[in-house]
């Protein structure tokens, strides 16, 4: 995705795309919370818990892609961010 672009296009007024990059520029600033972020959708899972659905699956997968994109908006590197995660992840049982 061309970043630049998709910000022009859904942000045509200049004042409200400068503040939304902006904001996006705070929060890649803010790693435990991106580390958080990546951890709630699931970016550092390897759960091999059967879903119950492809609706469970595709809402897995919908979850983990935000969350990447939004850690990539934010210049941030998921690996590097792994290592702000105290508690490393683990398998949770069903």
């Amino acid at each position: 995705m061309n970043l630049p672009r998709w910000f022009r296009q859904m942000w045509p007024d200049d004042t409200a795309r400068r503040v939304v990059v902006a904001e996006y520029e705070a929060i890649g600033r803010q790693k435990h919370a991106l580390a958080d972020i990546a951890l709630r959708g699931g970016v550092y899972s390897v759960d091999a818990t059967p879903v119950a659905s492809l609706y469970d699956a595709g809402v897995r997968e919908g979850r983990r892609q935000m969350a990447l994109e939004i850690i990539r908006i934010c210049n941030a590197d998921p690996a590097q961010l792994f290592g702000f995660v105290s508690a490393k992840p683990r398998r949770e049982e069903p």
